[in-house]
C-alpha cells in the first residue's frame, strides 16, 4: 500500500509527456484503479462501460492545437503586464474559454451516438469561433508576438503544435501534420517507457524510499528525448526563427501548465464566483479542500479518479 501511495504522488507527472488537461488517458500501471466513469486502468468510459469517443476526440483535438494553453497564460498578472494587455481584454479571453468549453460539453450532453472522428469535427467547429475571437483580442490589445515568445519558452518545441507559433516559424501543411503526428506517436512511446521505468523503481525499492529524485531524472530524460526528436523535424531556419521568437527570457513557474487542470497561481483575474466562493461569501462552513489529484470538466464534474 505504501508503494501505491508513493506512486500516486507522482503518476500525474507522466501526463505531461503526452496529453492536455482536458482528458487524460489511463494512468500508469500500479497506480489508480477504476473509479466512477472510468474503465480498467482508468480509461474514460461511457455509461455502458465502453470507451467514450467524446473524450478520445477531445484529447486528440486539444493535443493537435493547444490554443487554450496560450489563452490561459493571460490569466497571470505578470504575463499581462509583460505584453501590455488590460484586465478587461483578458476577461474577454477568459470568458471565451469558458463559453467554448460549455459549448463543447454540450455536444456530449446531447447523448448522440457519434464516432470519435465525428466528435472531433463537431468539437473543432464548436471551438473555432471562440478561438478566433480570443486571438483577435490578443492581437489587437497586446504584444501578441511577445505572448507567443513566452509560450515558446515555457513549452519549448511543443509550442509549435499551436498554429500561431507554427505560422511564425514557417511550418505548415504536410510538415506541420508530420510534426504533430510524430509528437503524438513518440510521446506515446515515451509514456510507455517511463511508466515501465517508474514501475521498476517502485518494485525495486523498499516502501517509503525517497523516490522523488529518481522520478525527477526519469521525467527530465523523457523531456530531453522528446525535444531532440522534435528538433530533428525542423530545418535550421525554422529552429532559428523559433529561438528568435522566444525573445528575452521570461520566468514562469515550472508547473504553469499543471496537468491536473487547476487554475495557475497568482491568478488575480477574477471571474464569476464558483460554488465554494459563494459558500465562503455566505459564511458557510464545510471542507473545501480539493482532492489531491482530481480532474474535472468545466462544470466541476470529476472526469477521472486520479488518486
Amino acid at each position: 500500500m505504501a508503494r501505491v501511495q508513493v506512486f500516486a504522488q507522482f503518476a500525474w507527472v507522466l501526463l505531461l509527456l503526452a496529453v492536455p488537461v482536458y482528458a487524460q488517458p489511463r494512468p500508469p500501471r500500479g497506480g489508480p484503479g477504476p473509479g466512477p466513469g472510468s474503465g480498467p486502468g482508468g480509461e474514460l468510459r461511457g455509461l455502458g462501460g465502453e470507451r467514450d469517443p467524446f473524450f478520445d476526440a477531445m484529447r486528440e483535438v486539444f493535443q493537435d492545437a493547444p490554443h487554450k494553453e496560450l489563452f490561459d497564460l493571460v490569466n497571470r498578472s505578470e504575463v499581462r503586464q509583460e505584453i501590455g494587455l488590460a484586465s478587461d481584454a483578458a476577461s474577454k479571453v477568459k470568458d471565451n474559454v469558458h463559453d467554448a468549453m460549455r459549448e463543447v460539453f454540450s455536444l456530449r450532453d446531447k447523448q448522440e451516438r457519434l464516432t470519435k472522428d465525428q466528435y472531433k469535427e463537431k468539437i473543432r467547429n464548436a471551438l473555432t469561433p471562440f478561438e478566433k475571437e480570443s486571438y483577435k483580442i490578443l492581437e489587437e490589445h497586446g504584444n501578441f508576438d511577445r505572448l507567443l515568445g513566452i509560450y515558446a519558452q515555457a513549452r519549448k518545441y511543443r509550442a509549435i503544435l499551436n498554429d500561431k507559433v507554427a505560422e511564425k516559424i514557417g511550418l505548415d501543411g504536410v510538415a506541420l501534420d508530420r510534426f504533430r503526428r510524430e509528437r503524438a506517436e513518440y510521446g506515446r512511446t515515451l509514456w510507455e517507457e517511463t511508466r515501465d521505468l517508474v514501475d521498476k523503481a517502485i518494485r525495486n525499492n523498499p516502501p517509503g524510499a525517497a523516490l522523488r529524485p529518481a522520478f525527477g531524472r526519469l521525467f527530465q530524460q523523457a523531456e530531453e528525448k522528446l525535444e531532440r526528436r522534435l528538433a530533428e523535424l525542423l530545418t535550421d531556419e525554422q529552429k532559428r526563427k523559433f529561438e528568435d521568437l522566444k525573445g528575452v527570457e521570461f520566468k514562469l513557474p515550472p508547473d504553469v501548465f499543471d496537468p491536473r487542470g487547476r487554475r495557475p497561481p497568482h491568478n488575480d483575474h477574477k471571474g464569476p464566483p464558483d460554488d465554494k466562493q459563494k459558500r465562503n461569501d455566505a459564511g458557510g462552513k464545510g471542507d473545501d479542500k480539493e482532492p489531491e489529484n482530481k480532474c474535472c470538466d468545466h462544470r466541476g464534474n470529476e472526469l477521472l479518479v486520479c488518486r
